[in-house]
């Protein structure tokens, strides 16, 4: 007989727009730096990950999402089980209660201290109290450090699903419809996690300037697809094995960093796997501020991904085991002999133009000479990183290989 099941999903959104939202109240740096740095572990080691198995297609995933869904099962998590989902998301021998804690903290600091950039969480754990006894220790953890409401629904029943993707559907703005395909008999619980980022660009870009261009492809195809411009200051930095140029968004709390390689090896994926996290922060800390002409296609990515296989991968191994599974302090299946993850379901969208904020353009006539600025053209395959500045939290991370498609 199978065990019973512990389901996380998430679900998360990236949507360039505009909103106004006042900080309400101030958190040090200092005192979620640890838990930003291990959402930043994770997300890299899960980007590099995916990306060796990256065909031709595009790549997103939330690490703050993933970070946070996966924060909150720790806490049911024992034994072994807790152990390996600690060292995954580079908590080894970590103290939970500091953790809850900082994570608690980290969204105050990155929701309500953004000024006019929006991000926006939202936290649940829908079950069946007729398939699993939950502990109401762990019922409180979740809400009291994450905000989440625990809901319970009769899973027999089909407005269930349609119930659980309504409140997915209304915490991303209606951008992703649905999480749940469907609920089965052996289902206990959904822990899902949602992210909403609104903000618009620090300086607009101009919409004429916009113009049509071949992108080249990893097999050495093209396809034309419309590139935003802009000739200003901006920040970037060109290193031996790559050049980036970082974005503000309003406010400078947040921004877009471009990423690609030097040389040919622009069309493979290999470039990718000799980045490591400490080199990306050494960039952002060694940027320059200096005029440079910069070109990126328009994006409107959706992804959505099974992250079982490489969190496995990379050693959260007994959490997915029926028969090995620790997840005690979540509770007691009734209908099976234990709880285990069965699916960790990733969704996510990313749209980028140059609407991000007003239009503004910069008209100056002046006499001199100098050289030329630095010229980036983003026409191969890049990295994009959204990050929260301050921490070096990464909202988003990404693979474009192909602009040109929507996948979902």
């Amino acid at each position: 007989m199978k065990n019973g099941l512990f389901i996380v999903l998430l679900g998360t959104l990236f949507f360039a727009c505009k909103k106004v939202d006042d900080p309400i109240v101030k958190v040090p740096v200092e005192d979620v730096q640890k838990v930003a740095d291990m959402n930043n572990g994770l997300g890299w080691d899960l980007f590099l990950h995916m990306a060796k198995s990256a065909s031709d297609s595009n790549l997103l995933i939330s690490p703050l999402s993933v970070h946070t869904a996966l924060s909150m099962a720790l806490n049911a998590a024992e034994s072994k089980t807790f152990e390996e989902m600690s060292e995954v998301m580079h908590c080894k021998g970590c103290d939970e209660t500091d953790i809850n804690e900082q994570n608690a903290k980290l969204r105050i600091l990155m929701e309500q201290q953004s000024g006019k950039a929006s991000l926006t969480s939202a936290n649940a754990f829908f079950f069946d109290n007729q398939r699993i006894a939950t502990k109401q220790e762990f019922l409180n953890t979740i809400n009291t450090h994450y905000g989440a409401e625990s809901v319970h629904y009769d899973f027999d029943q089909g407005s269930t699903k349609d119930n659980i993707n309504a409140w997915v559907k209304a915490k991303t703005n209606g951008k992703i419809d649905k999480i749940v395909e469907s609920i089965g008999p052996l289902d206990l619980a959904f822990l899902i996690n949602a992210l909403h980022f609104k903000a618009g660009w620090e300086h607009g870009f101009e919409p004429d300037m916009i113009f049509d261009a071949d992108f080249t492809r990893n097999d050495g195809s093209t396809v034309v697809v419309p590139y935003v411009t802009g000739d200003r200051l901006t920040s970037f930095i060109q290193t031996a094995d790559f050049n980036l140029v970082d974005f503000p968004f309003t406010d400078s709390t947040y921004s877009l960093s471009f990423v690609q390689a030097k040389g040919p090896q622009t069309l493979s994926n290999d470039w990718i796997q000799q980045i490591t996290w400490e080199q990306v922060k050494t960039a952002w800390a060694e940027m320059q501020f200096d005029r440079a002409f910069t070109s990126f296609p328009k994006l409107n990515l959706a992804y959505t991904a099974e992250l079982k296989y490489p969190l496995t991968a990379l050693g959260m191994i007994q959490a997915f085991l029926p028969e090995a599974a620790q997840f005690g302090r979540l509770g007691t299946a009734l209908i099976g002999p234990g709880i285990y993850v069965s699916t960790v379901k990733h969704k996510s969208v990313l749209k980028v133009d140059e609407n991000g904020a007003e239009g503004a353009a910069v008209t100056a006539v002046g006499f001199s000479t100098t050289s030329a600025p630095p010229s980036f053209r983003f026409d191969k395959p890049f990295v994009v990183i959204l990050r929260h500045i301050p921490t070096n939290a990464m909202v988003f991370t990404g693979l474009v290989k192909d602009p040109s498609k929507v996948q979902d």
